[in-house]
């Protein structure tokens, strides 16, 4: 039942008429529960499965990392070198690979121009990408 306040008693009223809009929301519900299925919390294979392993399987880092240092050291695959022999021992790593990658990481306060030397250096060794990291060490 509704209630009006003021206005002329009898007459067209401009109110929205709820009955038909509750008629629609109810069928639309009973449509959605019947076309739902019934067991919504199962959903196959939506978890991964353990990855099998071979344990005689080695994985290998056959990447090539050359390590600039501040303080003038420098580590080729975490040995110490010579910035004289960085040359030859890197053409001989290169002399096995198809892929003639090396990534370089230096330290931030080593200066700009040494870092481009031993880039030059790998690329005179037939090195074809370089991937570069400058990093704060603290």
């Amino acid at each position: 039942m509704a209630a009006s306040v003021g206005g002329k008693k009898g007459g067209a009223k401009a109110e929205i008429n709820i009955t038909p809009l509750v008629d629609v929301v109810l069928v639309l519900l009973i449509i959605f529960m019947v076309i739902s299925p019934g067991d919504s919390t199962y959903i196959p294979d939506a978890i991964p499965k353990a990855a099998q392993l071979d344990d005689s399987q080695v994985l290998e880092n056959d990447q090539i990392m050359l390590e600039l240092f501040a303080d003038g050291r420098a580590e080729l695959n975490q040995k110490e070198i010579k910035h004289a022999d960085f040359s030859n021992a890197l053409k001989a790593i290169f002399e096995t690979r198809a892929e003639k990658k090396i990534f370089i990481s230096a330290e931030n306060e080593l200066p700009y121009g040494e870092v481009v030397d031993w880039m030059g250096l790998a690329k005179g060794a037939g090195a074809d990408l370089m991937a570069i990291k400058i990093s704060n060490k603290s």
